[in-house]
């Protein structure tokens, strides 16, 4: 890790312009290219998942800028803020994944308090907006963190109005199990939350 990042979280507004520029495909795969020599952790077709690695400053802006734009899967309420995304991607019980389609960044996969064991939440966010093609290789991430870690359960918590992502994560194995009402705010307004999970015997 950057051993400037803990003192860049607060530093994310201050340079838009330098966001704007990453936004540059050319220059974003110079900064963010996948030029890795360890293996996924979890690979399908032409899509890759790999631990969460070299988080730099060039990586926690482009990640940011990312996120703030393409918030439609399910996405932690803690996160909505430069100081609290910079905040989770250094908290020690948070696993962060990188996911390549073809060589490119396209998305990151991201999994809250481990350490309960019984009280982790899957989130993800995906660039390309493309959720079928992830199916397969989603589903390995998952085996792989109950294999990983000593958890019991995953809880994934979606917007009501989000019907593909209710789709991929029932595609992914998990259960429906309630509605949170008025759980998260989307787009100024209150709305409610499906809940789904997995738990190890479904594996």
């Amino acid at each position: 890790m950057d051993s400037n990042a803990t003192g860049f979280q607060y530093d994310l507004r201050a340079r838009s312009g330098e966001l704007d520029n990453l936004d540059h495909a050319a220059k974003v795969q110079r900064i963010i290219g996948n030029n890795r020599l360890d293996s996924p952790i979890a690979l399908y077709d032409d899509v890759a998942i790999y631990p969460m690695v070299g988080l730099t400053k060039e990586r926690m802006l482009y990640l940011w800028r990312q996120s703030i734009k393409h918030k439609a899967l399910f996405w932690h309420d803690g996160m909505r803020t430069e100081e609290t995304f910079t905040a989770g991607l250094l908290n020690p019980c948070w696993v962060f994944f990188e996911v390549y389609k073809s060589g490119y960044l396209c998305g990151f996969v991201y999994f809250t308090d481990v350490c309960s064991f019984d009280n982790v939440q899957v989130h993800a966010v995906f660039f390309d907006r493309m959720m079928t093609d992830k199916v397969i290789v989603s589903k390995l991430l998952i085996h792989w963190m109950f294999d990983r870690y000593p958890i019991e359960r995953i809880e994934a918590a979606i917007a009501d109005t989000f019907y593909a992502t209710h789709r991929f994560v029932q595609n992914l194995g998990f259960k429906y199990e309630g509605t949170r009402r008025r759980g998260t705010m989307l787009k100024g307004a209150w709305v409610d939350q499906k809940v789904y999970s997995v738990i190890r015997e479904d594996l």
